[in-house]
């Protein structure tokens, strides 16, 4: 059997680029946090609109 290694090596803090941690160039790294939290910011829009559709009841 194999043994995985399932130790936390490094964190990236949240104020950190992690795509600039993982090694692409500046231009690359912003580019690609800017398009991931782009994405990020339409699905929590996207799920808030969708929670403010179908409130539950709270008595049935």
């Amino acid at each position: 059997m194999m043994d995985i290694d399932s130790k936390i090596w490094h964190i990236t803090m949240p104020d950190k680029n992690i795509f600039l941690e993982l090694g692409f160039s500046l231009v690359e790294a912003e580019r690609y946090l800017a398009e991931s939290q782009k994405k990020i910011d339409e699905e929590l829009k996207l799920k808030q609109r969708k929670a403010n559709d179908n409130p539950q009841s709270s008595s049935k």
